[in-house]
């Protein structure tokens, strides 16, 4: 299963900041690429119409436009946060890496903003052999899933169905012991604007099977009853919809273009050369990559999540296997 998540270590990162002052704790961040290692390679709270967070004083007028389309348990897809706490977030383990602003102007890759030891180009099955000790109530487990698997479904045939049950499969591996994940985050935009039937399958897929988790529970090794765990789904399509639509369109957001600053040729590959003058005000950075100023109000759009989509009864009690 292709994952290549490029913005979910960005976003987490900017979740530490000023704006969202909840997820402030945050004290250190993992980050592991390819999450599966997958042979596939080839009442909730309120609706949409909550006014954005106040603009932050450093993000050069680009700003959330739209709010989040807060859902249901088991119902369609949407926004929501069921049994999350960002106040007692202390790590995020983020499967995938991503390409932002910080330090590099050529479009490589960035390093993670705090490193933790060992490198992050890692997925699921080496985390699980580092033999982290990490607390289940204070880790956040991050899953920005899609992207490359809807391209590579273009070329090659549906493998969507089989790629979001390869993913809750991996949920399942990450709740059970020893890691005893109790709070996951999956994110998605898996066609940058485009929708298509075999894409909405693969989020209803992946919204259900949350939803289930939570409110059923996993069943895992040394335990009679299965395990609840707190998830929370983030519907990006809101902002790729906002922004490349009509409605509100990219100017309401503070853009000048939805282009990207860079361009990528077979002859130079992904360069500065020919750059745009402004890239604050423009939507991505390299082409189908968001620019810092998006990575920010894609956090800003999280922390809305988190604040506005609660499902109020959903704060589950920690239960965990006895070895």
């Amino acid at each position: 299963m292709l994952l290549n998540v490029w913005a979910t270590l960005t976003v987490l990162s900017y979740l530490t900041g000023p704006l969202t002052t909840s997820a402030r704790h945050v004290q250190s961040e993992y980050a592991y690429r390819d999450l599966l290692g997958s042979p596939l390679g080839g009442g909730g709270g309120g609706g949409g119409d909550q006014k954005p967070l106040p603009l932050p004083p450093d993000n050069d007028g680009v700003h959330l436009a739209v709010g989040p389309k807060c859902g249901k348990l088991s119902g369609n897809t949407a926004d929501i946060n069921a049994g999350i706490d960002p106040g007692k977030i202390k790590t995020i383990v983020s499967f995938g890496d991503s390409y932002t602003d910080g330090g590099k102007d050529d479009g490589s890759t960035l390093s993670p903003p705090i490193l933790v030891p060992p490198s992050p180009l890692a997925g699921v099955k080496t985390f699980l052999g580092q033999n982290n000790d990490l607390s289940p109530e204070t880790t956040l487990y991050s899953i920005f899933f899609g992207i490359n698997d809807y391209l590579a479904s273009l070329q090659d045939g549906d493998h969507m169905p089989q790629a979001a049950q390869t993913l809750l499969d991996q949920i399942q591996i990450l709740a059970s012991p020893p890691t005893n994940a109790r709070n996951f985050m999956v994110l998605d935009v898996y066609g940058r604007g485009t929708t298509a039937p075999s894409g909405e399958a693969f989020k209803q897929t992946i919204y259900t099977g949350l939803s289930d988790y939570h409110t059923t529970g996993i069943q895992v090794n040394g335990t009679k009853t299965p395990v609840k765990v707190n998830i929370s789904y983030i519907n990006f399509a809101n902002i790729w919809d906002g922004v490349l639509g009509d409605d509100p369109g990219y100017k309401a957001f503070g853009f000048t273009s939805t282009d990207s600053c860079t361009q990528c040729t077979a002859d130079l590959g992904c360069t500065t050369i020919g750059m745009c003058d402004d890239p604050n005000h423009y939507f991505y950075w390299i082409p189908g990559h968001p620019s810092k100023q998006t990575d920010r109000i894609m956090a800003d759009y999280v922390g809305e999540v988190w604040n506005q989509c609660r499902v109020e009864e959903a704060q589950i009690s920690l239960s965990f296997p006895s070895i």
